[in-house]
């Protein structure tokens, strides 16, 4: 906590800081709590426990989302003026939103972003700044990078071994069937070319309900769609080696960790109130454990 105390604002931020964050050897209170609690009994903020290693990355990973957003907002700024938009009053604008633009959304590791916006309006955003000869090179590097994280995700998948592979969820967005640019068809043709076995469970997406620049998009990208899909999921988890999850299925996991022979599974979605997620000290996944069935399962996953 203390490193996040800004020049000329330092007394204040000591006195209500956002976090006070304490590294330990195991990220337990360790033969220093009292003290540490001690120390900080007069601020105002939650005091956590972390690992040492969390504690050192976090303070650099703070420092570089704000970079971050000064480069975002500066790009912004460049273009606005190019067009002859007032970059100020627009990024005011911006900041009053705190569902989405000044919040936590979309900052949890896991998919690539997809869908019919986010994709369009960064390309329209880009040729804009194109037409103007702006140079935006951290909004031109966000594509590229979301390519890498898609190839990285392929890539976490295949090494898991074996070829029968299950896709839980494939809709851009869960409880639709909007499937234009979503992710998850992306994945599935990686796979697809690649040969693999590959079934697929959305409840929400029915091949033959499918219309317009939907179906034709799927068409393109994963021929023979119904016959990939399956209705449940039992049929999802029979006879399959990596089971890849997308969606927030605390069921789905709880079925898993009572296989007899589970399969691998490759975490994308995050997080599952009520299941308990262990993954080892090298991220490296591992067979679920079942556990009595009044408890809530633990279920070893591959880490985002």
């Amino acid at each position: 906590m203390p490193e996040f105390l800004r020049e000329g604002t330092a007394i204040a931020d000591y006195y209500h800081p956002s976090f006070v964050l304490v590294g330990s050897a195991d990220g337990q209170p360790d033969g220093n709590a009292s003290t540490v609690a001690e120390l900080f009994n007069s601020t105002r903020g939650p005091l956590t426990w972390v690992p040492y290693r969390e504690a050192e990355m976090l303070k650099s990973v703070c420092n570089v989302f704000h970079a971050l957003k000064v480069a975002f907002a500066n790009e912004i700024g460049t273009l606005c003026a190019a067009l002859s938009i007032d970059g100020h009053a627009l990024m005011e604008r911006f900041v009053t939103d705190r569902k989405l633009n000044l919040s936590a959304a979309y900052l949890r590791p896991g998919l690539p972003f997809g869908g019919s916006c986010r994709p369009k309006d960064l390309r329209m955003v880009l040729h804009l700044s194109n037409r103007e000869n702006c140079d935006l090179p951290v909004l031109r590097a966000v594509m590229g990078s979301n390519e890498s994280h898609l190839l990285r995700t392929v890539e976490r998948i295949t090494d898991c071994g074996g070829r029968r592979v299950a896709l839980d969820g494939l809709a851009f967005k869960s409880g639709t069937d909007d499937l234009r640019e979503s992710p998850l068809v992306r994945i599935a043709e990686h796979l697809l070319g690649k040969g693999y076995d590959l079934k697929i469970y959305d409840p929400a997406v029915e091949a033959s309900r499918l219309t317009g620049a939907n179906r034709q998009y799927i068409e393109e990208r994963v021929p023979h769609l119904s016959s990939r899909l399956v209705t449940t999921l039992d049929e999802l988890l029979d006879r399959i080696d990596v089971l890849v999850v997308a969606r927030h299925r605390a069921e789905l996991l709880e079925r898993v960790a009572r296989l007899g022979r589970p399969p691998r599974v490759v975490d994308l979605a995050g997080p599952v109130p009520g299941v308990e997620i262990v993954v080892d000290a090298v991220s490296k996944p591992r067979y679920p454990h079942a556990v009595a069935a009044s408890a809530p399962a633990p279920v070893n996953l591959e880490g985002a």
